[in-house]
């Protein structure tokens, strides 16, 4: 309410009233300059971001814009440009958006949670920008926040009510979503105090949870047939060893919930999965997720075959971690998932758990004594730089191309 492109409209008489309905309702500041004062492609940028994670990296975003905004002007008919992206960018940069950069990438963020709130209100208000969003997302995540997104005051599914009326179309794009990539970043730690930014990987066990919410809010003809192509996907991955363990599991757990009882998987699936979980057993998560299976089906898996899977988890117990922990800490957590799964097989692996407690304790007397204070280098990684005005030309340079 003090720079000057937000008093242009305002009449001077009529600056005290509006100053003050903006301290009652301060989304407003951000409608005014949203509806009156942005470009077309500022728009879209901004309503994409609504739908994406707090943080992206810039190719991601560039994509799923240019999806949108050229579907967007198609239906409502409005011109666009070559450079609309780069110019969103930098209209948007500094009010809107912030940018930073790790290692040799651009991320791209909201710069402040006020903004997000405007958007997603807006954005729950219009049906048909939401529906138009709903069939150009290019990212995965994007159909996971606009159908799990909840308020954190009420609780509410912002965006369910709309997505449950116009179902077929959200089912028909979460058709071909679930081959899209994630653009969710996470830390990767190099070393102490220098980290990175990178892409998280989501296996597509993990993406099928999503189906299984839709199909069962729904619970249409399409919207079945879509979780019925899931599971047989699913079953091929089993067959040719590619199916996350951990999420394998935590699927079928998840279709046996009470609400999910009318679904019942197939003979051929449960017989894949029983042998899925039973053999190339080589770690410590893979015999958690056999007791998993066995949690859920305690009758496929015969007395013999635990007393199996207790030899081979004697053995893999024995051998090292299979990577240098860079902490104690991470000594002791596998002491107790080995301690966990001793009390399942009912074995005695005591005499593991005090080797791995001296590992702990010999690793913290070496990094006792003057261990530097890295507090200050902590970010996206000693690489990572926040990105002033006068560095947005050579940042987006090559989205001339």
């Amino acid at each position: 309410m003090t720079q000057f492109k937000r008093l242009q409209s305002i009449q001077p008489n009529e600056y005290f009233k509006s100053f003050m309905s903006n301290l009652d309702n301060p989304l407003e500041v951000w409608r005014h300059a949203f509806e009156e004062q942005l470009s077309d492609g500022s728009r879209s940028l901004l309503i994409v971001m609504t739908s994406m994670p707090r943080e992206v990296f810039l190719e991601d975003l560039k994509d799923a814009f240019l999806s949108y905004h050229l579907k967007l002007a198609k239906e409502y008919r409005f011109k666009t440009a070559p450079n609309d992206f780069l110019h969103a960018l930098k209209e948007l940069e500094g009010n809107f958006i912030s940018t930073e950069k790790s290692r040799d990438r651009t991320i791209i963020r909201l710069h402040n949670p006020s903004i997000r709130d405007f958007l997603r209100e807006y954005l729950a208000s219009h049906e048909q920008v939401l529906r138009t969003l709903v069939r150009a997302s290019t990212c995965f995540d994007q159909y996971m926040i606009l159908w799990e997104f909840r308020e954190e005051q009420s609780d509410l599914l912002k965006f369910r009510k709309t997505l449950i009326k116009y179902n077929d179309e959200f089912v028909r794009a979460l058709f071909p979503g679930l081959n899209y990539g994630i653009c969710r970043l996470i830390d990767h730690q190099i070393s102490k105090g220098n980290r990175y930014k990178a892409v998280w990987d989501m296996s597509f066990e993990a993406k099928a949870m999503l189906v299984i919410s839709v199909a069962f809010e729904i619970k249409t003809d399409l919207a079945m047939k879509l979780l019925a192509q899931v599971i047989d996907v699913m079953n091929q991955r089993m067959i040719d060893n590619h199916a996350d363990r951990d999420d394998l599991i935590r699927f079928i757990k998840e279709l046996k919930k009470p609400e999910s009882a009318p679904y019942d998987l197939s003979t051929v699936f449960l017989a894949n999965a029983r042998n899925y979980f039973v053999h190339d057993i080589d770690s410590l998560d893979a015999i958690n997720c056999f007791w998993g299976f066995i949690d859920l089906f305690p009758q496929a898996i015969s007395s013999d075959v635990i007393e199996d899977m207790k030899s081979k988890f004697v053995e893999i117990a024995k051998e090292d971690m299979g990577y240098s922990p860079d902490n104690p800490d991470s000594y002791r957590e596998y002491a107790y998932e080995i301690e966990k799964l001793a009390k399942r097989f009912n074995v005695d692996m005591s005499y593991r758990m005090k080797e791995l407690e001296s590992d702990a304790k010999e690793m913290e007397e070496e990094q006792q004594p003057n261990e530097p204070d890295d507090q200050e280098d902590y970010g996206s990684g000693s690489s990572s730089d926040s990105c002033g005005d006068s560095d947005i030309d050579s940042i987006f340079s090559t989205l001339k191309r």
